[in-house]
């Protein structure tokens, strides 16, 4: 299924499309098997009603947060619902890990956003870029620069027009050829 996800030199956009379907396909076999959160019907039974016990190997694939930000990669044009919880089940393995990943809170944020739910993308915006602000320099820069934008367009998005002309003006602080940032923030 992560093969298939992923373009390769020499495959045309519509055997792209195709090999994204496969791997949905795939990557669905196996969430059903393992009950992954991504399935709608999720259950950590078996048909008995029993807990599922699941090997080494299995358990490793379920507490693996790429493997879900992979899946929800692939739903994310189809079902953003389903992105969404790959998305928060990815982000609950970081924060169980001490590991908690910025770029994961944002793309939440995002689903949240592109669902007309501003206050929630408005919090998950400021919780990644507070997290974006605890990791190392060279990262932190270029995702603050990106979730500082986003959580400016839902600011505007709310009529906070104050809060946005701010965001926006400290994203151009940072970064003064910031295209998008200089347009917006003349609006």
């Amino acid at each position: 299924a992560s093969l298939r996800a992923h373009p390769r030199p020499g495959v045309s956009g519509t055997e792209q499309t195709k090999e994204k379907a496969r791997a949905r396909e795939l990557f669905d076999r196996v969430a059903k098997s393992l009950s992954l959160p991504e399935q709608s019907s999720y259950s950590t039974t078996n048909g008995n009603g029993q807990a599922q016990a699941l090997t080494r190997v299995q358990r490793k694939i379920t507490e693996d947060a790429d493997v879900h930000v992979e899946i929800a990669k692939l739903w994310y044009d189809e079902d953003l619902a389903r992105a969404e919880r790959a998305l928060r089940e990815a982000q609950r393995l970081r924060d169980a890990s001490g590991k908690s990943d910025p770029r994961i809170l944002n793309n939440i944020a995002a689903v949240h956003h592109l669902n007309g739910q501003h206050e929630e993308a408005r919090t998950f915006y400021q919780r990644a870029l507070t997290d974006a602000a605890r990791q190392d320099a060279s990262l932190s820069d270029s995702m603050s620069t990106s979730i500082l934008y986003n959580l400016a367009r839902v600011y505007e998005a709310q009529n906070e027009d104050t809060m946005a002309k701010d965001a926006y003006e400290k994203l151009l602080a940072r970064h003064p050829e910031y295209v998008d940032g200089k347009l917006n923030s003349e609006c």
